[in-house]
């Protein structure tokens, strides 16, 4: 999977790089300076792929994305293919409104891993 952050022009991110050294920038634009990490989810890794390394898996990708936003403010990291809504599921709580125990159980549980890097990229503040 791959994930995109972006945040302000200049901002200082030597915390997630050093949490996260396969992050690169790829374009400065009118938004921001938007950074990535991982691979497109349409491109599968290849046998003896010598940069497997920068491949995410979700929970990874889930993780990164509230590392980000926990570490700065104003970031906004995102997965790959997630639109808005998608992507703040992960920051939800409250899944109660889903009638399927295993739903709500798994986005508990991606909620779960998300909190958690959050409140680790706040002490890295």
């Amino acid at each position: 999977m791959e994930c995109t952050l972006v945040v302000s022009h200049g901002t200082d991110i030597s915390a997630i790089k050093r949490e996260y050294p396969g992050l690169c920038c790829y374009e400065i634009n009118e938004d921001g300076d938007v950074y990535y990490i991982g691979k497109p989810s349409d491109e599968e890794p290849s046998e003896g792929d010598d940069d497997s390394g920068e491949w995410l898996d979700y929970d990874e990708a889930v993780t990164f994305c509230g590392y980000c936003e926990g570490c700065i403010e104003e970031a906004d990291a995102c997965i790959d293919g997630n639109g808005p809504w998608a992507q703040g599921q992960l920051r939800g709580t409250d899944f109660s409104y889903l009638k399927d125990a295993g739903d709500r159980a798994e986005r508990e549980r991606c909620s779960a891993l998300w909190h958690e890097a959050f409140e680790r990229g706040k002490l890295s503040r």
